[in-house]
């Protein structure tokens, strides 16, 4: 077992427990985890898992018990009180009860979890199980892999069209239901963005005996599709034809959208609304970025992209009523 799936699953089990686990009830309930032949082996591995989780702000607490060889047991507990309430409106509830309901993620060969139980303690959702999920972002192994890789700062390999590539990953991102990976391409020494449904075969950690990586100096663009400060755009991602489309904001949202993407070009700016034109070459990452202002934006022209919007809103708002 690799460390990132490790230490998930140590969170996970001490912070569903219902009282303190000592190290022996620990191994034992993640026979994967520790499974040194070695008692004291298995012990130095628990206690650099320990120095991490710690290190990363998760708050595993150390009691003192009578009935362990150690005298010590482990729980997480969080302190729940802390989270400030961040006043959200009703309307603000409603717009992230949708995105809650419509996205889930789901593990290669496990259930499904979702953002609903975060969202509910704040009074923003119904009962367990209310409203319709519209799409699923899948995790599979070489996600996973990737995100640990991100993690830990390692080099990794994979084959893409028929050519071993070692990168250092350095960015992931879900977009149409696809998985991206901005990364800096070792061999070639530059920025390079890859789908992974279109890799071949597992990615896979690369022995750092055998190559060493050398993160990339600050200020790299991070793909094709990124403006200036390496900020990824998505409708930009793609190799269809270029169209160009016209978007109305409103202040607070092109406020927003101006510092995400300080290059934009500005056809209009007013006191209550700013209007920009953007090269797109993919109307779907135009479109999810367009439903992340929810109402404050809206697609001006052509007519053509503007129909299909409307035609692509409309698709969602009929897969999210009863039936």
């Amino acid at each position: 077992m690799d460390k990132f799936t490790r230490l998930l699953s140590l969170v996970a089990l001490l912070e569903q427990s219902a009282r303190p686990k000592t190290f022996e009830e620990i191994r034992e309930e993640l026979p994967d985890s520790y499974t040194q032949s070695r008692p004291e082996t298995a012990r130095r591995a628990f206690e650099r898992d320990k120095k991490d989780l710690l290190d990363m702000g998760v708050p595993l607490r150390t009691l003192d018990v009578a009935d362990d060889p150690s005298g010590s047991a482990y729980v997480i507990r969080r302190e729940r009180s802390a989270v400030a309430d961040p006043g959200f409106t009703g309307a603000e509830l409603a717009a992230l009860r949708m995105a809650a309901t419509a996205m889930a993620l789901r593990d290669e060969g496990a259930g499904l979890a979702d953002a609903t139980d975060g969202l509910r303690k704040y009074g923003g959702m119904g009962p367990a199980g209310d409203g319709p999920t519209l799409a699923e972002i899948r995790l599979d192994s070489n996600v996973t892999e990737l995100f640990s890789a991100i993690l830990n700062g390692t080099p990794v390999a994979f084959t893409h069209s028929d050519r071993t590539r070692k990168v250092l990953p350095q960015h992931l991102w879900s977009m149409g239901g696809h998985w991206y990976l901005t990364c800096h391409d070792l061999d070639a020494g530059a920025s390079r963005t890859y789908r992974l449904d279109r890799l071949e075969g597992a990615v896979l950690p690369v022995d750092p005996a055998e190559e060493r990586a050398e993160k990339p100096a600050a200020g790299i663009e991070s793909s094709d599709a990124a403006g200036p400060g390496g900020r990824f755009r998505p409708w930009e991602f793609g190799d269809g034809p270029v169209e160009s489309v016209t978007i109305s904001l409103d202040a607070p949202s092109a406020t927003v959208a101006l510092a995400e993407h300080p290059g934009l070009e500005v056809v209009e700016a007013g006191d209550d609304h700013t209007v920009v034109r953007l090269d797109v070459r993919n109307r779907e990452g135009l479109f999810s970025w367009l439903l992340s202002f929810i109402d404050r934006a809206e697609l001006v022209g052509p007519p053509d992209v503007r129909d299909a919007f409307v035609d692509h809103v409309s698709g969602i708002a009929r897969a999210g009523s009863p039936q």
